[in-house]
Formats: structure tokens, sequence, C-alpha cells
């Protein structure tokens, strides 16, 4: 487990480097960042998570086949795209220890590029990355290079070019069918919290936990997890604690965030009208007022948090399905990774600077603590280079 504790030590060490530095955009440091997390899961050994053997074995069989069978097996496999890029990098560099290099450059160097445009705090995400979805990379190949480019199609939904969204979508796809399920997010995410989402999340999650079999048994056929696998019943308590905690929060601030917009709405409304008083029945009926309405709708940072905490409910709701099978963990991933943009703008924008350091130094703590009892005793817990 030192080598994890060393990665958390040298990332936080060139954090402030960089910070002592003037590297007021964090360029530096998120290429900095990239190039560590490349050196530190590309050049693991094979023995280093459950799936690395796997899919070294899965190269060099991939890379060897010939030109002339190539289409047609790349499409009996789950992933042709990935293995169009096996192939093509085989030919050329026919060593598994660079491929694996080569896929955690393409993920990191992504990831930081999706930081900074959207973290307000990159170190705090990487973090919260490292610690908590720090395994995935090295079990998920496949799907962390299908979660790139969800990264990608993310930036689309913001520049509202649905387009270019599906045509990630697809390639996505073609790396791992699991990230279809992100394919309902550019409509979803723009949804509206109102005060009815927490209830109805609560009653979502039992219901589907009571289903969850029926529930499974209908994704399964196009995320290709139609097997069963047996769980480290600690990873998933602590995981499961993580997202629901953190989908309550997001549902919380937006619910907050809303009704304090809608009151400096209705006192500018009524200051505009002179009007020094108004009731609460007043109130109700400028709330229905659509020119209010519209205005809140306009708000970027209601719209912000209102994209995280849709995120986070879609990966709560894909929680219950853990108990079928581990492997699903891997498609709430796909959502919970906003996680890592949420957590530093609540602390940022909710707390005073000095709470904030002794809050992060905690938070920091607590993370650490995770990634280590997660990693205990799983082929993850002594790192080794190859």
């Amino acid at each position: 487990m030192l080598g994890y504790i060393v990665a958390i030590g040298l990332i936080t060490v060139w954090y402030y480097i960089c910070k002592n530095t003037g590297d007021k955009n964090h360029k530096s440091f998120l290429i900095g960042t990239a190039i560590l997390m490349t050196l530190f899961y590309g050049l693991r050994g094979q023995d280093v998570g459950s799936d690395t053997v796997s899919y070294i074995a899965m190269f060099l069989e991939d890379g060897s086949v010939p030109l002339s069978g190539l289409w047609d097996y790349m499409w009996k496999e789950k992933s042709p795209a990935y293995v169009l890029l096996e192939w093509l990098f085989y030919q050329i560099l026919p060593f598994p220890q660079l491929w694996l290099l080569a896929t955690s450059a393409f993920f990191f160097f992504i990831f930081s590029n999706f930081i900074k445009k959207n973290s307000v705090d990159p170190y705090f995400s990487y973090l919260i990355f490292f610690t908590i979805f720090g395994t995935f990379q090295m079990t998920g190949i496949r799907q962390s290079c299908a979660m790139a480019v969800l990264m990608l199609a993310f930036e689309q939904i913001k520049e509202k070019r649905p387009v270019k969204y599906l045509l990630l979508i697809g390639l996505a796809y073609l790396f791992h069918k699991s990230s279809i399920v992100f394919l309902p997010f550019y409509i979803i995410g723009k949804r509206r919290i109102t005060d009815l989402d927490i209830p109805i999340f609560t009653v979502g999650i039992v219901a589907i936990y009571a289903n969850r079999a029926f529930v499974f048994d209908l994704i399964k056929s196009f995320t290709s997890y139609n097997y069963f696998e047996q769980l480290n019943h600690n990873e998933p308590v602590n995981f499961s604690i993580m997202i629901y905690g953190t989908t309550l929060l997001a549902l919380l601030l937006c619910v907050v965030l809303t009704s304090r917009k809608k009151r400096q709405l209705i006192e500018q409304y009524d200051l505009s009208q002179n009007a020094n008083i108004y009731s609460y029945s007043k109130m109700r009926r400028l709330f229905q007022n659509d020119l209010l309405r519209q205005e809140v709708r306009k708000d970027g940072e209601l719209s912000l948090y209102s994209q995280y905490a849709n995120a986070m409910i879609l990966a709560s709701l894909f929680m219950p399905l853990v108990a079928i099978n581990g492997a699903v963990r891997r498609i709430v991933m796909y959502f919970a990774l906003f996680m890592i943009l949420l957590l530093p703008k609540v602390f940022r924008e909710f707390m005073d600077p000095q709470i904030r350091r002794v809050c992060k130094i905690i938070l920091g703590v607590i993370l650490t603590y995770l990634l280590l009892s997660g990693v205990k005793g799983s082929s993850y817990e002594y790192y080794l280079f190859f």
C-alpha cells in the first residue's frame, strides 16, 4: 500500500510547488500530475489489479490477428474500437507495458483537461478521483477509455452540440457497451431539481433495490454485464455511503439555492412595484409568474448544481445493482465522476477559507483511509513496478 501513499504525497508536493511558482491556471500542475499518473498506472506490474494479466493477454492475442481477418474479429468482440487501437499499436510497438502506458496517458490527459475546464480546485478533484476511483483504470482499461470519451461528450452538452455529442457517445460505445447509459444525460442533465426530488429519489432507490434482479436483467443486454461476480463486501459499503451522501448533498443544495434565488427575484420584483411587505400568498402567486420562472432557469450556478445532482441521482439509481454484479460499479462511475467537480465547488463557495482548509485535511485523511481499506487484502494491495 506504500505505493499509493507515495503517489498521493507526490501529487500533493507537486501541487504546492506549482502553487508557489505562480501556476495560476493550474496548467503545470495538471500536466505534471497526468504524467505522474500515467507512469504510476502504466508501469505497474502484471500482478497489480485483477485484470492486468487479462489485458496483457488480450493485447498479445488481438495484436496478432492477421489483417485479412481483422474486420470480422473486431465485431465479434465487445469493444471493436479498443481492439482496433490495440491492433494498430501492436503493429508498431508489440510491447504490453507500452500499451498500458499509452492507455493510461489517453485517459489521464483527457481527464486533466476535463478537470481544467470544470473544477474550481484541480488538486482536490485529483485527490478525490485517486482515492475513490483509484483502481478503476487498472481493472477496467476499456471502460476507462470509454469514460475519457464521455468526458469529451460532456463538453458538447455545455456547448449545446447534440450531433457531436451523439458521435462521441457512439465512439464510447465502441470502446465499451456500458457507456450507452450516458446517452440520455444530454436531456436529463438539464432537468431542474425541485423540492419533490428528494422523496422521489428515496422511493426510487428503495424500489430499484427491491426489484434489483429484474432491473439488472433489463440493462445487462446492452451493458455486457451478464455474469455474476462475487463482491468484497467492505468496498461497496464505503462506496455506497459516498455516492448516496453526495447525491443527498447535491439535492439539498439545489433546493436551498433555488429557494434563495426565488426570494431574491421576489424582493427585486416587490421593490420595482414599490411594495415593502409581501404576504406568503403573494409569494406563491409570484412564483407562478412566467418571467420569474424563466429568470430562475437562466441562473448559471443553479444549472450547474442541477447537472451535478442529476448525475449523482443516476449514479445512485444504479448502486442497488452492485448487489447483483460488482462490475456495475463501473457504470456508476460514469456519473459518480461528477462528484470530483461537486465537492470542491461546495467547499469553495460555502465555507470560510480557514474552515475549508481544515475540512479538506480531514476529508483527505478519510479518503486516503477509504483507498487503503479498499485495496487491503486485494490484488491491488502491493503495488509493484513491471
